[in-house]
This record gives C-alpha cells, structure tokens and sequence, in this order.
C-alpha cells in the first residue's frame, strides 16, 4: 500500500518564501507528494493591480517547490480567481495550470489513487466566492476535502464559533454513507484554529467512521506556524 506524503499550508497572506527552509527540512528525508495550499495567498486589497501582482509572484514560487503534485483552491481574500469580481479570473487560473497547479473549484481529482475534493467557497459577503456555498458535490468516496473554511465547531474558535455549518452536516452524512473508514478534510482561514483534531462517528450498522481534521492557518499574530504534514494510505 502506497503512503502518501501530504504538506498543508493555509493563509500564507504574501510571507510564502519564509516557509522555504521549513520545507525544505520537511522534505529532506522523505519526499512530499502533494502539496496542498487551502487558499489565503494573498493579502485582502480592492487593489486589484496590486493583488495580481503578489498573486503571480505567488504562483512563481508555488511552482518552484520540489513536489510532484500541487494543489490551490481560493479563499476569502483570493479576489483575482474569482470571476465575478475579477474579469480576468480565467487568464490568471490558465497560467496557474500551465505552471504545473493544480486548481479545484468545487471538483474532484485523482491523485496517486486518492479522491481529492477541492472548494473554495467564503461564504463571506463582501468577499470572494461568498455565494458558492454549496457543499453536495463532495463524492462519499472521498479521501481528501479542501476546504477555506473550517465545519462548524471543529478548530474554527476566534471569539465564537466560526465555521461552516452546512459544511458539518455535509460531512456527518458522508462519515455516515461511505464504505471508507477514514478521511482527511483540511482547511484553513482561523489563524487561532492551527491545529488537528479527529471525528468519530459510528453508521447505521454500528460501524465507526473517522475524519481528520487539520486547520493548516499558518499566519497569526505576525508567526508563521510550521505546515503540517499528513499521512494517507491509498
């Protein structure tokens, strides 16, 4: 059975190349097989100019990282990949594919025999992707969900609870349905969540069913936590 090497990074906000050396040690002994960023590249600006250009300064680092297989769904702040803001949008997600990215607006991919799910989705107002909430096409037979936001009440403290509480539910039901034992969603956005944390939940037949949770936000406070890394059978 094939062990899969996943390095998670959220909310890296510009300050991606200070994570050079931690990648690196990461790496050195045991190669990364996916690299997977959960959105968060850039900081939140109505400077659209400006934001494209940290975007592509972005993307030129993302794709130098020595790894196979890299991952990008948007986030909140993303403004450049979101269409309707940024009329542009398809030309910047065309030249992150030539560049070796993988971009998952709500969709599924094969990776080294792992279900990846990827979306994007704020559901913020006033930001970008705050109307695609909807979390139904996450296939049952799922491996990996990439997800900006966190499910509700899972790593997701800032004051109060901050998640997704239709994410959750969607979820549950999958924990609930699937023939897999396990899963992994990853998520970013609340910086203070960094951090993992597993679910237990038993099906219909008494079977138990897990998902690992990891809120990969690495910048809080002006500290950048470490990315985090996760291990996955095919």
């Amino acid at each position: 059975m094939k062990k899969n090497r996943i390095l998670c990074i959220s909310n890296t906000h510009t300050r991606h190349k200070e994570l050079d050396t931690r990648i690196a040690e990461l790496s050195a002994n045991e190669p990364i097989d996916i690299i997977i960023h959960c959105g968060g590249t850039v900081k939140f600006t109505r400077n659209m100019r400006g934001m494209v250009n940290e975007f592509y300064k972005f993307i030129s680092w993302f794709e130098t990282l020595n790894c196979p297989n890299k991952i990008l769904i948007g986030s909140s702040t993303d403004l450049v990949l979101d269409s309707n803001i940024y009329n542009k949008s398809n030309e910047v997600i065309k030249d992150l594919q030539k560049s070796g990215i993988t971009y998952l607006y709500d969709e599924t991919i094969e990776i080294n025999g792992l279900q990846i799910y990827g979306n994007g989705a704020s559901c913020i107002p006033g930001f970008a992707f705050a109307e695609q909430c909807n979390w139904k096409n996450i296939p049952t037979d799922v491996d990996i969900i990439i997800t900006h936001v966190p499910p509700i009440g899972i790593l997701d403290i800032v004051g109060e609870k901050s998640g997704n509480k239709d994410l959750l539910q969607q979820i549950i039901e999958i924990m609930k349905t699937s023939d897999k034992y396990s899963r992994v969603h990853i998520f970013g956005y609340i910086n203070e969540g960094y951090g993992r944390k597993v679910g237990r939940i038993c099906n219909a037949t008494n079977d138990e069913r897990i998902t690992r949770f990891v809120n990969c936000a690495l910048l809080n406070d002006e500290k950048l936590h470490d990315p985090v890394i996760v291990t996955i059978n095919e």
